[in-house]
């Protein structure tokens, strides 16, 4: 098993965020802790490499369209 990545808590699901509640009294949280478990998106435990900054760009893209801006 890898390193938790994007904020997500080493000892839980990769997918959790830490200090959620608190980072939402500033807005939407995008979490994109599923990514933490695909290693061919990461050049290494911490740096994505094209792909994941693609799919992590793609669905920061999605995340802003649908806002009421």
């Amino acid at each position: 098993m890898g390193h938790a990545r994007f904020g997500a808590k080493p000892q839980g699901s990769p997918a959790a965020i830490s200090d959620l509640a608190f980072l939402e009294q500033y807005g939407t949280v995008l979490n994109l802790g599923d990514l933490a478990q695909r290693d061919e998106l990461f050049e290494n435990w911490s740096h994505l490499n094209h792909a994941g900054a693609m799919t992590a760009s793609a669905r920061l893209a999605d995340a802003i369209a649908g806002l009421d801006l």
